[in-house]
């Protein structure tokens, strides 16, 4: 079950169906400076990861989402915060 590792998100796929909210969860990526990056903007150490740690689409603006497929650009970067100007992938375009 994916659960979101952002140490201020507590959400996990079973509260998400619950709820109906329609999130994703994104891998970290790959490539080790973006990981780093993506770890530094959620405020985490390098020492700290562990392989499987996903995020959830909370911490994600619009503009990091492909507009056709809803998909989340390679470029993305999580916002280091969460909060009401984060979306959720229910009030997404294409995701009703």
């Amino acid at each position: 079950m994916p659960s979101c590792c952002h140490p201020s998100c507590k959400m996990n796929d079973l509260i998400n169906k619950r709820e109906n909210l329609r999130l994703k969860f994104y891998r970290f990526p790959t490539n080790h400076e973006r990981k780093l990056l993506w770890l530094t903007r959620i405020g985490c150490e390098q020492e700290k990861f562990k392989i499987g740690w996903k995020l959830c689409s909370r911490h994600f603006h619009e503009n990091n989402f492909d507009p056709c497929t809803r998909r989340l650009l390679k470029t993305s970067i999580p916002d280091s915060n969460t909060g009401s100007k984060l979306i959720f992938c229910k009030s997404m375009p294409g995701m009703q």
